[in-house]
């Protein structure tokens, strides 16, 4: 019988970037067969597992199968697992994340369906693209769901009890821009090395967010032009890196001693901050 950290392991193995949870249905459902347990494969790669224990109690138990995958350099998240390792206590994966949330949930759930005694009919729910649309949750079959009590498993530390959570919406502005060249000299403003984080779980933290230093930074430096933008990876993540191309009437000596006499206020966990400014001939 395997314990939770052996499914984790497991589970880390498999591609599951939101919206691409194919693989991870897959192993869900070979799980559920090897095991006798009754599933349902369903709309989004959600799926439904069963155990009837014949208890008098149904405990519904929800973990969500897809993660944020966000690295450092370029990594091919659809097609390759997570590269972790063991440091001391701790899983930990270098310069990519680590798919925590929620690939334990799911852990903790394969795991206690592997218990036999002393258990409650258990009826799992597992949802999809939870980190971005959450169209799992839209459409899971509730039809498939006899209990009335639910346990997600996708809370942040541990022993925790939680009775709510937050919510969360997406908002898509359009705005007609007049487009006007600049002669001015072109620079890309580089920004890299913030701690960056969860967008929930980490916002009251007050890390540095690369938009609005990016823009705060360009403003000082007289920009009469903007061409590029490209600034943060997900919609859930703190931007801690990205690139901004503009147009300011400094030479590139002027931009550097501008630079260098600004002053940010960045947390304790920003201390990695690197930015750097140079000419470039991009339109």
């Amino acid at each position: 019988m395997k314990n939770t950290l052996e499914y984790f392991e497991e589970i880390m193995k498999i591609p599951r970037e939101s919206g691409k949870e194919e693989k991870i249905a897959e192993y869900l459902v070979n799980y559920a067969k090897k095991n006798n347990i009754e599933y349902s494969l369903g709309k989004y790669n959600t799926v439904f597992l069963k155990k009837n224990s014949n208890s008098n109690k149904t405990i519904i138990l929800q973990a969500h199968s897809d993660m944020v995958c966000v690295s450092n350099d370029e990594y091919d998240f659809e097609n390759r697992g997570i590269p972790f390792y063991k440091d001391g206590d701790y899983y930990k994966s270098k310069n990519t994340s680590l798919g925590a949330d929620d690939g334990i949930g799911i852990a903790i759930i394969l795991a206690i369906l592997q218990e036999n005694e002393n258990i409650p009919n258990i009826e799992v729910m597992i949802t999809t693209q939870e980190e971005t649309t959450m169209l799992g949750a839209s459409n899971f079959d509730y039809s498939l769901l006899n209990g009335k009590t639910l346990i997600s498993l996708d809370g942040i530390k541990e022993a925790d009890i939680e009775s709510s959570s937050a919510g969360m919406c997406s908002i898509t502005i359009s705005k007609e821009i007049l487009n006007e060249e600049s002669n001015d000299i072109k620079y890309k403003l580089n920004i890299s090395g913030l701690m960056g984080g969860h967008s929930g779980d980490d916002i009251h933290k007050d890390r540095c967010n690369a938009v609005k230093l990016g823009f705060n930074i360009i403003s000082k430096l007289k920009c009469t032009g903007l061409y590029h933008v490209d600034i943060g990876e997900k919609d859930n993540v703190i931007p801690n890196n990205g690139v901004i191309v503009f147009s300011s009437n400094f030479d590139l000596d002027k931009i550097n001693e501008t630079l260098k006499g600004l002053s940010y206020n960045l947390s304790r966990d920003d201390n990695n901050l690197k930015l750097s400014v140079v000419q470039c001939n991009q339109n």
